[in-house]
């Protein structure tokens, strides 16, 4: 099955047990505060805005978001790949990453049959890659989503409101799904049930890029997943077609953070991987894989000099 199609049915599974919680009132929340009880996994950046327009702060929430926190650090920004609503509907609309389009663009750096070169060059990568993990996670100014999140903080921190969540494209699916559950349940109508579609669909016509762009709550996970080591993309080189000398970007085509494995320091942080797997699954030399703990590897001069004899393309 396609990464896509298994994304596809996770976030299914996530609304039909939304769905299952309303029909037998069983308490199981919505995903912006899913789970039992205390046990509720809460969305950051609504903890944050209930934080602030409420002046307080609950133990239900600190324990909601330090939940959060943890399933973060392991698994990384699986949330924005595998249930956020708003790639389902940013892929009905037939929109792609545009951050993979824009990084497939770019050049890449020629490779020499040279082994002594290519290892080299291979190892400035990776030492330069381990600079980048070790640096201060300072946010780059150049990212619009650090100022639409100040400017969320700054705005609920004045007015009192959770402003972001009133155009959420989470809150307003999971509102349209309330609205739906509503009209077959009780029939009732709201005004509602047709203005929640609209924004959404408004949102992602007008502001394709609104993942990479606009949303905060895709930046705050960001920011948390920098502190992920676990199931990260990885490079095998001694099976990737770049060291016969092919100019492949399968894997940069398709990662829609625009994530380039070969050259870090020239494309988006791995920290944003979204573990969609789509590299994995269009790699044509089955070279990129998504292991519990990467191992590093660094290609020897004999596992590049094999490559010498093969024709390229």
């Amino acid at each position: 099955m396609k990464p896509s199609a298994q994304r596809m049915l996770a976030g299914a599974g996530v609304f039909v047990v939304v769905s299952l919680g309303l029909a037998f009132r069983t308490g199981l929340g919505t995903p912006a505060s899913f789970g039992l009880g205390v046990f509720a996994a809460i969305c950051p950046l609504a903890w944050i805005q209930e934080a602030l327009a409420s002046r307080s702060m609950t133990v239900p929430a600190l324990i909601g978001i330090t939940l959060v926190i943890a399933i973060t650090v392991v698994l990384g920004r699986v949330w924005c790949g595998w249930l956020c609503p708003a790639q389902f509907v940013r892929r009905f609309l037939g929109g792609r990453g545009q951050a993979a389009k824009d990084q497939a663009d770019k050049p890449t750096l020629d490779i020499s049959m040279d082994p002594e070169e290519v290892q080299a060059d291979v190892q400035r990568i990776v030492a330069g890659e381990r600079k980048r993990v070790r640096r201060a996670s300072i946010p780059e100014g150049s990212d619009s989503r650090y100022w639409v999140l100040l400017a969320v903080v700054i705005s609920t921190f004045i007015f009192g409101v959770p402003v972001f969540c009133l155009i959420c494209p989470i809150g307003l699916s999971v509102g349209l799904l309330i609205d739906l559950w509503r009209l077959i349940q009780y029939n009732e109508v709201t005004w509602t049930i047709l203005v929640f579609p609209a924004i959404i669909v408004l949102e992602f016509v007008i502001f394709r890029r609104w993942c990479h762009t606009i949303c905060p709550i895709g930046i705050l996970y960001g920011l948390i997943s920098r502190l992920n080591r676990t199931w990260r993309p990885q490079v095998d080189y001694r099976k990737c077609l770049r060291a016969t000398g092919i100019d492949c970007k399968e894997c940069v085509k398709s990662c829609p953070e625009g994530i380039d494995l070969h050259h870090p320091l020239d494309s988006a942080d791995i920290s944003v991987c979204t573990k969609c797997r789509e590299c994995v699954a269009v790699c044509p030399g089955s070279a990129v894989s998504i292991p519990f703990l990467a191992k590093e590897f660094t290609p020897s001069s004999s596992d590049l000099s094999s490559h010498q004899d093969q024709p390229r393309r």
